[in-house]
């Protein structure tokens, strides 16, 4: 469905090309010409819904064509948007083009839909194509102040306006700028618009015209991505011939490159960055074209079925010979032994929840009776055949600290279980990792759990300890009932010897 005709009027042909093409991906259809008179027959001849002009044009200039355009009462509605007046450098900047004729497009639209000022009361719509963009720019220059509701499926989403400034964006736990542009891309579902005051000191302060116009130019360049960009389910991997990541490199491309030693797929990166999608998604365009991501295929869910479906052939005979070897003294000839260090016990019950649905966990007791201060079985993991894993919480008060040797003697690895309040699990655990620090330690596997859209900050943790400064975290999305399997699959491999 075409959002309306653009005629381009350009004597630099490849700049023109380039014009056309971004608009294209936003719907218009575009012509393009490259002198004054041939744009006038062109208007004449067909009506444009809008006209992009070069500042000097051969034969009639631009001033004097929009004159002679919004002269003729059958053209005079024609929008004109002249390139440097748009204050692009040197006007090379297509998709920025593209984008302000969208935004400039879509308040005349508003405007013209409800004739005159917007109705003090509330009102409220369907999303289409344009998205809630028109509608929020209405209000941006009535200077409204209200709160917009959004809904697309079992998506929700809310933004705030103070007297036509975006004061506050939210959706799901994104929020700000993130949650703005996010709630912009959706354009399908419904809207409402409630007048009156909002509540909350405003967490947005860029300017409401800046960021529309930014949410339009993602719009062409997410388009411009969509064909090169994996599926959200395809899985990324650090290319083995990469090399380190390089110390310019900008703090977007750093956040990204950390992720990726976490998660595997391209939603949860997305998902788990604090820059909003669009950046991300072009960060990993970039790693991706110049070979320092490789792109594979996304796996199909694993079946529901018996303990072997965590555990390779390989990854169980592995963990044989290692407990054959004595390392797992006392722990029982087929049984190995997991210590969980509970930063975060609310993270840890959801650790233990998502083993207990896939079928290859025993729990002793009940979650709900689990005192966090006493030494005890968390579950048992069915690792195929008579293996066993026995998965142990210790106390982590220092009047226990007697017990931590003991306890820590045979282990094969010790999970430090985190969730979204790093800094206060990290200090609940520090205690017990420095003691361990003083000895042979098993190996410290630090495991993240967070839900959709948190960010794990991973910037400053190594310095904070909190097992991150001994090996890369682990990151465990929950509220993921697609791939629940997976995720504690590349757990399980981390245990393994």
């Amino acid at each position: 469905m075409s959002q309306g005709a653009v005629l381009i009027v350009d004597p630099d042909a490849a700049r023109a090309r380039r014009i056309a093409d971004a608009c294209s991906l936003l719907g218009y259809a575009t012509r393009v010409v490259g002198d004054g008179s041939s744009a006038l027959e062109a208007v004449l001849a067909q009506t444009p819904d809008a006209v992009i002009a070069a500042p000097q044009l051969p034969l009639i200039d631009a001033d004097q064509l929009a004159d002679i355009v919004r002269a003729n009462p059958r053209t005079q509605n024609v929008v004109f948007l002249f390139l440097e007046a748009e204050g692009t450098e040197a006007a090379e900047d297509a998709d920025q083009i593209a984008a302000a004729l969208s935004l400039r497009l879509a308040a005349v639209s508003s405007a013209e839909a409800e004739n005159d000022a917007p109705d003090s009361g509330p009102s409220q719509g369907d999303l289409d194509e344009s998205g809630l963009t028109p509608h929020l720019a209405r209000q941006v220059e009535a200077a409204g102040t209200g709160k917009f509701e959004v809904e697309e499926g079992e998506r929700r989403g809310s933004i705030e306006l103070v007297a036509g400034s975006i004061a506050a964006a939210r959706t799901g736990a994104a929020s700000d700028e993130k949650a703005l542009f996010r709630i912009l891309s959706w354009n399908q579902g419904q809207w409402s618009w409630r007048p009156g005051s909002v509540e909350g000191a405003a967490s947005i302060i860029t300017p409401a015209r800046l960021l529309l116009a930014e949410a339009a130019r993602q719009k062409v360049e997410t388009e411009r991505l969509r064909g090169r960009l994996p599926a959200a389910d395809s899985r990324l991997v650090a290319s083995a011939t990469a090399g380190p990541p390089d110390g310019g490199e900008s703090p977007l491309t750093r956040e990204v490159q950390r992720l990726l030693e976490v998660c595997e797929y391209v939603e949860d990166i997305v998902d788990h960055s604090r820059y909003p999608d669009h950046q991300v998604l072009r960060a990993l365009d970039s790693l991706i074209e110049r070979g320092a991501v490789e792109v594979r295929r996304a796996q199909a869910p694993l079946p529901q079925g018996e303990g072997e479906e965590l555990f390779s052939a390989g990854q169980r005979r592995r963990l044989e010979r290692w407990l054959e070897a004595g390392r797992g003294a006392g722990t029982g000839a087929l049984r190995a032994k997991v210590l969980v260090l509970a930063g975060d016990v609310e993270a840890t019950r959801e650790l233990a929840t998502l083993f207990a649905e896939t079928g290859v966990t025993h729990l002793p007791e009940s979650l709900e009776s689990w005192d966090p201060e006493q030494l005890r079985t968390l579950f048992v993991i069915d690792a195929g055949g008579e293996l066993r894993i026995d998965v142990v919480s210790i106390p982590l008060a220092e009047r226990s600290s007697a017990l931590w040797p003991l306890v820590m003697h045979g282990a094969l690895a010790v999970m430090v279980v985190h969730g979204a309040a790093i800094e206060e699990s990290i200090a609940r655990v520090r205690p017990i990792l420095e003691t361990l620090a003083h000895g042979a330690e098993p190996r410290v596997l630090p495991v993240v759990l967070l839900r959709k859209n948190e960010s794990p900050g991973f910037d400053d943790l190594e310095e904070e300890g909190g097992g991150f400064d001994r090996a890369a975290p682990c990151l465990v999305p929950i509220e993921d009932p697609t791939r629940p399997r997976e995720r504690l699959r590349a757990l399980v491999t981390r245990m393994v010897p």
